[in-house]
């Protein structure tokens, strides 16, 4: 068990923020992407956007 934690201990990287900082950047990536996605959802269910689709 000392081997794991020897080994993700060393899988980390030297520079704490820079970890944090790239995380952050991801997760900001995803979010804006999401809000995006879900910008007219209610519209689009709701049937009430002029674009919305049928099939």
């Amino acid at each position: 068990m000392a081997d794991q934690m020897s080994g993700a201990a060393m899988a980390m990287p030297q520079d704490p923020k820079a970890a944090f900082k790239a995380e952050w950047e991801s997760l900001l990536e995803i979010v804006q992407h999401h809000q995006w996605a879900l910008r007219n959802v209610e519209a689009e269910l709701l049937g009430t956007t002029s674009h919305s689709k049928t099939d």
